[in-house]
């Protein structure tokens, strides 16, 4: 069996849609979907791109608009040091 080289993040159409479009947050909400897991080189920007973002600065994340950054929260909320993985909670602000 070869190796995986990368990974990526696999979408039904709807919610390609909703990441093209600004509104991967919103449509996870809509699908009672609360967590959000990366690990390696992902974990890594995720982590970075959390700790330097203010409320307001409207930067996005790969296609994840920074809007969405203001309408809902991610917080880090475990990581497994074997797999190098950090599940993050996403919740709407009130």
């Amino acid at each position: 069996m070869l190796p995986i080289e990368r990974q990526g993040l696999v979408l039904d159409p709807p919610a390609a849609d909703a990441l093209a479009h600004g509104h991967f947050f919103e449509l996870a909400a809509v699908r009672n979907y609360h967590l959000m897991m990366a690990s390696g080189l992902y974990r890594d920007q995720i982590d970075d791109f959390l700790r330097h973002r203010r409320a307001g600065d409207h930067v996005s994340m790969y296609t994840i608009s920074g809007e969405e950054f203001d309408r809902f929260s991610v917080t880090p909320v475990a990581y497994h040091s074997t797999t190098d993985t950090r599940l993050y909670r996403i919740t709407r602000n009130p």
